[in-house]
């Protein structure tokens, strides 16, 4: 019985676009790369190491959320009545 590993399935520019789990002889027969605990999906191969991918963006504030709902309920553009409600500053 042979054993399994992880792999990574590595796509244009290195990116991992899946971890599979499968045996040496698999992984040989379609290219894939030994995982480490350092690959992620989106994250990045060089050819000898992982990288892991970007942080993704912070959330808005929920006041920025709330004020694009209002503007776009009652169809004004956000910015014009953000301006508006501080008053014009």
């Amino acid at each position: 019985m042979s054993s399994t590993n992880r792999y990574a399935v590595i796509g244009e520019e290195g990116r991992v676009l899946n971890i599979v789990v499968a045996d040496e002889a698999t992984a040989k027969k379609h290219g894939w790369v030994a995982a480490t605990p350092e690959c992620k999906l989106s994250g990045k191969w060089d050819g000898q190491r992982f990288t892991p991918p970007p942080a993704p963006a912070p959330a808005p504030p929920r006041e920025k959320v709330l004020l694009k709902q209002l503007a776009d309920e009652i169809g004004v553009d956000a910015g014009q009545l953000e301006w508006t409600l501080k008053g014009g500053k």
